[in-house]
């Protein structure tokens, strides 16, 4: 009878361990300070999901908001969307933050999903910030995820602000073998403050050729990452004019041709390129 009782015990606390450990293995919910943001890797850096490079693969994440021209009232409340893609892949995880330029808790994110989403912090150079992550098992969805969520503007003009992003792109195999990660950024500027000369801090970084007889702009640079190309015209005010999303691109020498047909004023204006993490931008002279 002894012995019975002991096989029965053993076996229990079996079960117990084999339970423990399988919850662990699934345990997927969000980690916070993997935006690749100043100071941060992705969690394809971190030990994590490392089995393929960043922002390698088919996948891609990118944003998604009703601000006008990702402009900011300050005060105002506005929905952001993160949407990740990979065709085939059934498990989706996001990790989002909002900057300031010195790098501090940009307004306020807001959780409307909290079945999908949550908030978390991660303390980096001493400063807590807020991160919005996935929930466990939050990001379930065939061939695309989007996380929505809303950020309430700060309450005063502080500047540039921006949105450092990673999504994971999971196979759901219990383990982080074989998951791919995409990261991005995303400025956003005060409405109708923005400078000239902060838009063109990068001025040497971006070759821009009106091409003779055309309606192009030819934009050259150097990328040193894959990922998401975005070309932006400002004018001498600041606000966005004109905006063309040329798909991903590989890193290296990048060369892309911009429609500017719609632009027909003569003036000063400021090309902006941005590529995963990376801007590049040039102050330039149009005369129609």
């Amino acid at each position: 009878m002894q012995i019975m009782n002991k096989l029965l015990l053993l076996a229990a606390s079996s079960a117990i361990i084999v339970t423990i450990s399988s919850f662990v293995m699934l345990k997927d919910d969000g980690r916070a300070g993997n935006t690749g943001s100043p100071g941060e890797s992705t969690c394809a850096a971190s030990g994590c999901h490392s089995s393929f490079t960043v922002n390698s693969g088919p996948g891609s994440v990118y944003l998604t908001s009703n601000m006008n021209n990702w402009e900011y009232v300050p005060g105002q409340t506005y929905t952001v969307s993160a949407v990740i893609k990979y065709t085939g892949r059934s498990l989706f995880g996001i990790g989002l933050e909002a900057l300031t330029s010195s790098n501090t808790n940009a307004g306020t994110i807001v959780v409307t999903n909290p079945a999908k989403t949550q908030i978390k912090t991660a303390s980096i150079s001493s400063v807590s910030r807020n991160n919005l992550v996935h929930q466990l098992n939050g990001g379930t969805s065939s061939d695309s995820s989007v996380f929505t969520f809303n950020w309430i503007a700060p309450s005063t003009n502080i500047g540039n602000v921006t949105f450092y992003f990673a999504g994971v792109c999971a196979n759901a195999n219990t383990t982080s073998a074989g998951d791919y990660v995409y990261n991005s950024s995303k400025v956003v500027t005060p409405a109708g403050s923005v400078g000239l000369q902060e838009l063109d801090k990068n001025s040497n970084s971006l070759t821009v050729i009106n091409l003779p007889g055309s309606s192009l702009l030819n934009l050259s640079y150097v990328a040193t990452q894959s990922g998401l190309a975005i070309a932006e015209i400002y004018d001498i005010k600041g606000s966005i004019i004109a905006t063309q999303d040329f798909g991903k691109q590989n890193g290296g020498d990048i060369n892309l041709n911009m429609d500017i047909i719609k632009i027909q004023k003569s003036g000063v204006y400021i090309v902006k390129v941005i590529q995963g993490s990376q801007q590049f931008s040039k102050k330039i002279a149009l005369t129609f």
